[in-house]
């Protein structure tokens, strides 16, 4: 999965176009996300990518791109992680 799939799967699940998830989205100001939203955000991010993010680690990406960098960094070092480069 690359950037942009990964992109495609919050806004998604925001219910916002692709577009706006920019890496400099903000999940609530920007995107409307709520309280739950940024608890299930992760867990799907979990489910898709095969990885596992602590809630601490979660409460730390307020953006798109905060999140990408975490994406990348629990892929590292491999190709899905090159793949989603920021």
């Amino acid at each position: 999965m690359d950037r942009e799939s990964i992109r495609k799967l919050i806004a998604d699940h925001l219910g916002v176009a692709p577009s706006r998830a920019g890496d400099a989205a903000s999940f609530r100001d920007d995107l409307g996300a709520d309280s739950l939203d940024l608890i299930e955000l992760p867990m799907l991010l979990e489910h898709h990518l095969g990885i596992v993010i602590a809630d601490e680690e979660s409460e730390c990406c307020a953006t798109v791109g905060e999140a990408l960098r975490l994406v990348r960094d629990k892929l590292a070092p491999g190709p899905l992680a090159a793949a989603i480069s920021v």
